[in-house]
């Protein structure tokens, strides 16, 4: 880079206005510095539930790239503000850039105060202190928040790859989430950064860093953002250790924990058929046609299913009305 637009770069932070500003500003002096920072910050969230979040991942591959967004995530699609989209940055850690023009700061700096400008409402809570408790205790069980990598068909290449998903655990039950990522080559990288509860704690946005290796390159960095229905998913982590204690012939545990599936989340339909299973096998004949009716009415497939599991056997001829099942 020439010396010329070293000089505009240094003098254009000297003019950077506003306190909106000041991310952009930071992050252009730490890529000065030949710094590749991983980072997030927080925007807060919009009244329909939706999370904004800023955020810029720089990394060396087979080149120096850096990405930094403004997103709007939890809709039904993200809403993503581009910032700074630059690869073929010749620097490294500890030294300072070799190309990074003084119009592409400009540039940075302004679509982040448009971006900003355009932000809907927001309102901030605090990040969860101990990331791996963000769930609670769900059906007797601690609960941790973690990351995992899988196989996975990179389909772009056609070639065998791996996929980030985010899963919550308790005791020996685990539920997928979501995934972090698309599939790539291989993941070289995952951690868990923060996350952020809504103000009326029904949804949790969590931020990770991802580092997935393409080619002979890698790992990219980028950051994932992704928000999740906390009753939602205490729902499945309980449906699943209920799942586990009827295999384990605990029909007491499976019931407390098939009911506290149907009370977190009552759209759950294959949480009312588990609960309606256990309560037939235990004789509770009015509880197990309430629960399976409950069911059927989410999903009409559960009533075949429902004649074909020997568990319904007591609701079947003990209460012929429940179910109409042809031998």
């Amino acid at each position: 880079m020439a010396r010329t637009n070293r000089i505009l770069l240094a003098s254009f932070f000297v003019c950077l206005p506003g306190r909106a500003l000041a991310d952009a500003r930071a992050d252009l002096r730490d890529l000065r510095r030949g710094e590749l920072p991983v980072r997030h910050e927080a925007l807060g969230w919009t009244n329909d539930g939706r999370f904004a979040v800023r955020t810029l991942a720089c990394s060396l591959g087979g080149t120096t790239a850096c990405r930094a967004e403004v997103r709007i995530v939890g809709g039904a699609e993200t809403e993503v503000h581009e910032l700074l989209d630059v690869v073929e940055v010749y620097c490294d850690a500890g030294s300072p850039c070799e190309a990074l023009p003084a119009d592409v700061g400009v540039q940075f700096v302004h679509a982040e105060e448009a971006a900003m400008a355009s932000l809907p409402r927001l309102t901030t809570t605090e990040p969860v202190g101990r990331l791996s408790e963000a769930f609670g205790e769900v059906a007797g069980e601690a609960t941790s928040f973690e990351t995992f990598v899988r196989a996975a068909h990179v389909e772009d290449l056609d070639v065998p790859g791996a996929i980030a998903d985010l899963v919550v655990r308790a005791g020996r039950s685990r539920v997928r989430v979501a995934s972090l990522s698309p599939a790539h080559q291989r993941i070289e990288g995952l951690d868990l950064v923060a996350v952020h509860p809504s103000p009326d704690g029904k949804r949790l946005a969590v931020v990770t860093n991802v580092g997935p290796g393409d080619m002979c390159w890698g790992p990219f960095w980028e950051v994932s953002v992704v928000v999740v229905d906390v009753a939602h998913v205490r729902s499945r982590v309980a449906n699943s250790l209920g799942l586990r204690r009827y295999r384990a012939d605990d029909l007491a545990g499976a019931l407390a924990a098939f009911s506290d599936a149907t009370r977190e989340d009552p759209s759950q339909a294959f949480a009312w058929f588990n609960r309606a299973a256990v309560e037939s096998r235990g004789g509770r004949l009015a509880d197990a046609q309430a629960s399976l009716a409950r069911a059927i009415a989410l999903d009409a497939g559960m009533a075949r299913r429902a004649c074909r599991d020997r568990d319904f056997d007591a609701l079947r001829h003990g209460r012929p009305d429940a179910l109409r099942c042809t031998d």
